[in-house]
């Protein structure tokens, strides 16, 4: 994953912000493409991922994970937190409800559904509007330095974020389980077009 977050540095010179998030749950899966436990234990790579970035920081810029490599927000990562937590023990409901049931997923049992796309796509949206990071650039224009916590972070604050939208240039990303969240922000960006 650091490698991934360095070439979205490298490709959008701009970019600022990293958010990773867990994968949906996977204990429907009738494949040996990614089945449970591999989706809940693939959640400790952003927690492990992020950790690194705050240890190396901590140590004055010096590597302290050779598996995630280079963090440091000088030279080259932007910087790395936590996006929604997508998974849940699949009908066990989770701290705010969430469970999965076998129809949010099509026949392999690990891709999901419509209805599992709407529960991701929910998730985001809720994220996005909600962050402290986030709400400013993808709900109502604002400056970075005004939005709560960014200011601890001189590279951040420094940038204004007015845009209403991640734009061409990278501005926020969100890494993780790509099938599903390339789906989701299509729903996602499909809502938003239909907002007031």
């Amino acid at each position: 994953m650091g490698n991934v977050v360095r070439a979205l540095k490298t490709r959008y010179p701009h970019l600022q912000l990293v958010f990773t998030s867990s994968r949906i749950y996977a204990g429907y899966a009738s494949t040996t493409l990614n089945p449970e436990p591999y989706a809940y234990e693939s959640g400790f790579s952003s927690k492990w991922l992020i950790q690194a970035q705050i240890d190396q920081t901590r140590n004055s810029g010096v590597v302290v994970d050779a598996r995630a490599g280079d963090l440091n927000l000088a030279t080259g990562a932007p910087w790395i937190a936590w996006g929604p937590s997508l998974w849940a023990d699949g009908t066990t409901p989770r701290f705010d409800g969430l469970t999965w049931v076998a129809g949010d997923f099509v026949a392999d049992g690990t891709h999901p559904a419509t209805s599992g796309r709407t529960k991701v796509a929910d998730m985001l949206m809720t994220f996005f509007l909600n962050s402290p990071y986030t709400k400013c650039w993808f709900g109502v224009a604002c400056t970075a330095a005004s939005v709560g916590g960014i200011a601890e972070q001189p590279e951040l604050a420094a940038r204004p974020a007015t845009r209403s939208a991640p734009d061409r240039n990278g501005t926020i990303y969100l890494v993780g389980a790509a099938a599903t969240l390339a789906a989701a922000l299509t729903a996602v960006a499909a809502r938003r077009r239909r907002a007031p």
